[in-house]
């Protein structure tokens, strides 16, 4: 496997010197300090770069949070909220690992995302509380910048290895003051400490690839996430969908990540024992509501006291969830469950929210605090530690924005491009066989084109069978690999890792190569197996340029169609839409000048009536045909210019081709506004009101 310094783009600046060192046992840094200590450190000189330790220790503190989501019903006209949380309060603190756990349906999941300022933005939603860092508010900016959010989804690129895709996410968010060689050991660094060096040089892989297991891609998920070195890691049920051992093994390293300092907040649904065991707090939900929050080791005692003791050999998780769960499957249990729950909810807001709420508001008793303050000085560097948990090496600029030059977002996404194109050995051979394919099929459909009265409507058959085939083919993988790809690119740009115009221009040139593989290989074969363009080179090289004019244009309306299609599914339900109304205003099924008078704009909006109306004049222009087998009385077309008069084609090839091409650009524009504008939005916490 490369390691990716083909990637590199020479660019080794001076790294200035680190004359403020900050380490883990420093005071917790509030909203001022957190900015000037990012204009003070630097990268070492003297030092590699390497993964390291918490640097801005932060806690982080919720209050009342509530979130609902209104409806309006279409009979009665009444609105009714949806309560999704209600007033759930808590802490985290540095050095920690927080679980939030619940049933399916609970709100672990929505209040995950906001205590991560990532819940999207929805139609009559509402969010209230308070959220603060070290007891201050801090810009979004800045929250982006300290912290880090793990999907359930692991969204990497399956093409590559592990250290290529940690090495690429190091290229976008560390700072451009560090080397090549810097960032490389940074990342063999984080690689070491997630215990992914085995698997270091395997592919990530997917569904149809086979690469590293789904414990090692949930790590290299985490690593990807650890390379902007935050303050706060969140993660959404970090072990879902993995066995046992490997959802053991994601969770030790985040428990060695929260001793090294770092903030690891979790939601999580029914972990073992021994992973219930790793966690600092519990906090509980069940119908929205907290159950319970604080140490998970006092939760069994809490549960105890309410009544629901946890037999011993059970795991303590489990029963959680059992007490907390709603029954639906009779009306009797539902009656029962509801209560308990009810119960359960009531005896927290009437006892232990308030000590909650002092802890949050940075109270809390005098045990409380001595407690804290010993394990913030847990993750203090100590002799024999890793890198990852040793150096204190600021490894991102002190702005809050994209840490690489334009220039440089766009070299390294052209080049991820290619490297992922390339080795995508299923799309290329799809694409080869295809051609091949079809190629051969309707050259041997074809073959015996001749230039008589009957070979007219065969020749033109056959080019607007061009035209479907070429649309169909390289729209349709668009639709399969962008819509797939669209997760990751969102989470990149979520990070600030590139900006859309990078990406976007880099997509389209370095795919650009491997779109010319299909119009040669299908032109050069039906192109002279049946006998098209009179056997003339010019015709043939025109042909061939048509063809990959078609296909980029039937890509990047793939893209448009990928972009504000939500999964592949309803891509691919809305792609054979497009192409169907294309096909019907493509001029070959009815003559231009016979449509609706109001419908006669559509065929401008057609792929299909510029690549037909291309590929008739390349093929027909010139053209003499013979009348030796029309029937006396009937008339005879003698030349392919009476042909394209009857279709109404008037345009030159030259013209076709500009405009297929401004039809292209068009798209492309239309393409890339889409995906700026549908960038992820995230609500804002409003401040509760007070009567």
């Amino acid at each position: 496997m490369s390691d990716l310094k083909d990637i590199e783009l020479g660019e080794s600046l001076k790294t200035p010197s680190n004359t403020n060192g900050v380490t883990g046992s420093e005071p917790h840094l509030v909203k001022g300090d957190i900015t000037e200590s990012l204009k003070q450190v630097t990268p070492s000189a003297s030092a590699p770069a390497s993964a390291s330790a918490n640097k801005y220790p932060i806690n982080l503190s919720f209050k009342d949070v509530c979130y609902s989501i209104s409806s309006k019903d279409k009979k009665t006209k009444t609105v009714t909220d949806k309560q999704i949380l209600t007033n759930i309060s808590g802490q985290a603190v540095s050095g920690s690992v927080v679980a939030i756990m619940g049933p399916t349906g609970s709100g672990k999941t929505s209040l995950l995302n906001i205590l991560a300022k990532r819940c999207p933005i929805t139609p009559n939603a509402k969010l209230t509380g308070s959220l603060l860092v070290n007891e201050k508010e801090v810009d979004d900016k800045m929250f982006y910048r300290l912290t880090s959010y793990v999907m359930q989804d692991d969204a990497m690129f399956a093409e590559l290895s592990v250290f290529e895709t940690l090495m690429i996410a190091a290229q976008f968010q560390l700072s451009k003051h560090m080397s090549f060689d810097e960032k490389k050991k940074y990342v063999m660094s984080i690689i070491q400490e997630l215990g992914l060096i085995k698997c270091k040089d395997t592919i990530i892989g997917d569904a149809r690839t086979r690469g590293v297991s789904g414990g090692e891609r949930k790590r290299a998920n985490i690593g990807v996430e650890l390379i902007k070195n935050p303050s706060c890691l969140f993660l959404d049920e970090p072990t879902s969908g993995l066995d046992s051992f490997q959802a053991q093994s994601v969770m030790s390293c985040l428990r060695q990540l929260g001793t090294s300092g770092r903030t690891v907040v979790a939601s999580i649904h029914q972990p073992r024992s021994s992973i219930f065991a790793m966690f600092d707090k519990l906090l509980l939900l069940s119908e929205g509501k907290c159950v319970f929050y604080g140490d998970a080791s006092a939760s069994i005692k809490y549960f105890t006291e309410q009544g629901h003791e946890c037999p011993t050999t059970f795991n303590p998780a489990d029963y959680f969830l059992d007490v907390v769960s709603p029954d639906f499957r009779t009306k009797e249990l539902e009656v029962e469950s509801m209560d308990r729950i009810k119960k359960l909810c009531k005896t927290w807001e009437g006892n232990g929210e308030a000590e909650v709420l002092e802890e949050a508001e940075g109270g809390g008793t005098e045990e409380q605090t001595e407690s804290e303050t010993k394990k913030e000085t847990t993750y203090t560097p100590q002799e024999g530690a890793s890198l990852m948990t040793t150096n204190t090496d600021v490894v991102a600029d002190d702005n809050f924005g994209y840490q690489s030059s334009w220039l440089k977002q766009f070299s390294l996404c052209f080049k991820r491009t290619l490297l992922v194109t390339s080795r995508n050995k299923m799309a290329i051979g799809g694409k080869v066989f295809g051609s091949i394919f079809f190629g051969l099929v309707l050259g041997a459909i074809y073959s015996e084109t001749s230039y008589d009265q009957k070979s007219i409507q065969d020749r033109v058959g056959v080019l607007f069978f061009f035209t479907i085939n070429q649309t169909f083919s390289n729209m349709f993988g668009v639709l399969n690999s962008f819509t797939a790809d669209k997760v990751v690119v969102e989470r990149e740009r979520a990070a600030k890792s590139y900006s859309a115009s990078a990406f976007y221009l880099a997509k389209f040139c370095g795919e650009v190569p491997f779109n010319f593989i299909g119009p040669i290989l299908f032109g050069t074969i039906v192109f002279w197996i049946v006998g098209l363009g009179q056997g003339d080179v010019l015709n043939f090289i025109v042909f061939v340029i048509l063809l990959a004019l078609i296909g980029f244009a039937a890509i990047a309306l793939g893209l448009i169609i990928a972009v504000v299609s939500p999964t592949i599914e309803a891509a691919t339900a809305f792609g054979p839409i497009a192409v169907v109304v294309m096909i019907l205003f493509g001029g070959f099924y009815i003559n231009i000048e016979s449509l609706p008078s109001w419908l006669t704009w559509v065929q401008y909006l057609s792929l299909m009536r510029f690549a037909f109306e291309g590929l008739a004049v390349n093929e027909l222009a010139d053209v003499q045909f013979t009348c030796e087998d029309i029937i006396e009385g009937n008339p005879c077309t003698t030349d392919g210019q009476q042909v394209l008069d009857r279709l109404k084609f008037k345009n030159s090839v030259a013209a076709v081709c500009f405009w297929l091409v401004v039809y292209t650009c068009i798209e492309h524009f239309i393409a890339y506004a889409l995906l700026v504008r549908n960038s992820r939005k995230y609500m804002n916490i409003e401040k509760k009101k007070v009567d």
